[in-house]
C-alpha cells in the first residue's frame, strides 16, 4: 500500500536536537504545591530555549479580549506561529541559533458584531541558560533523551515541572494536564508527573504539550511544549513535514508574486521536488508553478468583489513522494494588505545589559519592529559596523549583535551605534542607523 506520510502544520517540525537535556529518572515523588505569594510576570511575555514550543489558549485570550475572531498580524522573526484548530491553541516554535533574543509576534482581534478591533504585542524572550530567567517565569519548555531499546513495553516518568519557574508564585500542581497529546506514545498524568510510553523498540522522535496553573479564584496557566528524543532498536525514520505559508503584498500590486513554499519545508529524499503541484487555485489571482519549482502568484483586481473588502486570498499544493502517494494539501494564505500602505524603514533604538553580551554571547536586533506591514525584507546588509561590538546578517533575514572586545569600558553604560542597508523584495533600499544602549 502506497502512503505518505507527512505532518501537515508543523506537529513535527516542534522536534528537533538540543544539545543539553533532562535524564530520565526512575523514582516517582509526588510534588508539593509551592505555598508562595506572588503573580507570575506579564502574561504577554513567553519564555524559551532557542529550539523549543510555547503556546496559549485562544479560547482564553478571546474571552480576555472580546473577541470572536483572530489573525496573526505579524509573524516572530526568530520563530514560527501556527494555530492548532481542533485545540484552539495558538503556538510559536523558537527556530533560532541565536543564544540570547528577543522576539515578538503580534495579533489582532476583531468583535464581529461591534466591528471593535484590536491589537496585542507578545514577546518571546529566548535564552539558553535557564538561571538567567527570572523566578517567576512560568512554565519552561522541556526534552528529554529516552533509552527504549528492549522488546517489550517500557514507561517513562517525566518530570516537566521541575524546570519550570515559580518561585514567586502559588503554583497548583495538581492542574497539570496534557492538551496536545503525543504523535507516537501514549501519556498518563500520575503524582505531578507525566507518565510517557512508547511503542516497543520505537526509535525517533515524539513532541506533546501540557498546561499548568497557578492557584487562586484567577489562575494564570501556561502551556509548553516537551520534545522527547527516544531512542530504539529501529532505525530513525525520515518524517517530511509541510508548513503552512503566509505571504503579504499590496492590495492594488498586480505584479507576479515568487512564493518559494518549499524553502521551509523539510523533505526527505522520497520526495519529488519537481512533483510540486497548486491543489487548490486561489480566487482572486492566477497561479502557476516555474521551472523552479517556485509558485508565480499574480492578483487579478478585477476578480475581487466591489461590494465586500477582501483582506486574503488562498491557495494549496502538495508534493509526491518516488512512490507515488500524494501529500495532503498544505494552505497558503496571501494577506491583502492596505494601497495606503507603503515601505518604510525607520532608525531603531534598543537596550541590552552588558551581563548578557559577556562570553562571547549574541543578542537579535528587533530592527522589523521598525518596518511598515507592508515592508518585505528581500536581503540586508551591514554599511558600517559599530565602536564596541559587530553585527552579523543570519540567514539572510537576522541580524544579530556581539560585543568585539568585552573589556573596553566594561561596567560603563555606552552606546554602539551601526548602519544597515535593507533591501526590500521589490528593489526598494533603505539606510538606516540602529542604535544599542549597553547597559551595565
Amino acid at each position: 500500500m502506497k502512503r505518505f506520510l507527512p505532518i501537515i502544520l508543523g506537529l513535527v517540525f516542534l522536534i528537533g536536537a538540543l544539545g543539553s537535556c533532562d535524564r530520565i529518572q526512575s523514582d516517582v515523588v509526588p510534588n508539593p504545591i509551592v505555598d508562595i505569594s506572588g503573580e507570575l510576570l506579564s502574561n504577554r511575555v513567553f519564555y524559551s530555549d532557542p529550539k523549543s514550543t510555547i503556546a496559549f489558549d485562544l479560547k482564553d485570550f478571546l474571552k480576555e479580549t472580546k473577541a470572536n475572531s483572530l489573525t496573526v498580524v505579524r509573524n516572530g522573526e526568530l520563530g514560527k506561529t501556527l494555530i492548532l484548530s481542533p485545540q484552539s491553541l495558538l503556538l510559536y516554535q523558537a527556530d533560532s541559533s541565536v543564544n540570547v533574543a528577543d522576539d515578538y509576534f503580534v495579533l489582532k482581534t476583531t468583535n464581529t458584531e461591534s466591528s471593535k478591533s484590536r491589537l496585542d504585542t507578545f514577546k518571546i524572550k529566548i535564552n539558553t541558560d535557564i538561571s538567567a530567567l527570572p523566578c517567576n517565569a512560568g512554565a519552561m519548555p522541556d526534552f528529554f533523551e529516552i533509552n527504549n531499546i528492549g522488546t517489550s513495553s517500557q514507561s517513562f516518568v517525566l518530570d516537566v515541572l521541575k524546570n519550570d519557574r515559580y518561585c514567586n508564585a502559588i503554583l497548583d500542581s495538581t492542574s497539570l494536564q496534557v492538551v496536545f497529546k503525543s504523535v507516537r506514545g501514549s501519556l498518563d498524568v500520575k503524582n505531578n508527573r507525566i507518565v510517557y510510553t512508547p511503542p516497543v523498540g520505537y526509535d525517533g522522535t515524539d513532541f506533546f504539550l501540557y498546561k499548568i496553573c497557578t492557584a487562586g479564584a484567577k489562575p494564570v496557566c501556561r502551556i509548553v511544549g516537551v520534545r522527547l528524543e527516544v531512542e530504539g532498536s529501529g532505525k530513525k525514520p525520515c518524517v517530511t513535514t509541510l508548513l503552512t505559508d503566509i505571504w503579504g503584498m499590496n492590495a492594488t500590486d498586480t505584479t507576479a508574486q515568487y512564493i518559494d513554499v518549499l524553502k521551509n519545508d523539510k523533505l526527505c529524499d522520497n520526495i519529488d521536488r519537481t512533483s510540486l503541484k497548486v491543489s487548490i487555485k486561489p480566487k482572486y489571482g492566477t497561479i502557476k508553478v516555474n521551472s523552479s519549482n517556485v509558485i508565480e502568484y499574480k492578483l487579478i483586481p478585477t476578480l475581487l468583489p466591489s461590494n465586500q473588502k477582501i483582506n486574503e486570498d488562498v491557495f494549496a499544493y502538495t508534493v509526491t513522494n518516488k512512490e507515488g502517494a500524494t501529500s495532503p494539501n498544505v494552505p497558503v494564505t496571501i494577506r491583502l494588505k492596505e494601497s495606503s500602505c507603503q515601505p518604510d524603514v525607520n532608525n531603531g533604538v534598543m537596550e541590552v545589559k552588558e551581563s548578557t553580551l559577556l562570553g562571547g554571547a549574541s543578542v537579535s536586533i528587533p530592527y522589523y519592529l521598525n518596518m511598515t506591514e507592508c515592508t518585505r525584507v528581500g536581503s540586508l546588509s551591514v554599511t558600517r559596523q559599530g565602536q564596541y561590538g559587530t553585527v552579523s546578517v543570519v540567514n539572510g533575514q537576522q541580524l544579530v549583535y556581539k560585543l568585539n572586545n568585552e573589556s573596553k569600558d566594561k561596567g560603563k553604560n555606552r552606546e554602539d551605534n551601526f548602519i544597515y542597508q535593507l533591501k526590500t523584495l521589490e528593489g526598494k533600499i533603505f539606510s538606516v542607523n540602529f542604535k544599542i544602549r549597553i547597559t551595565s
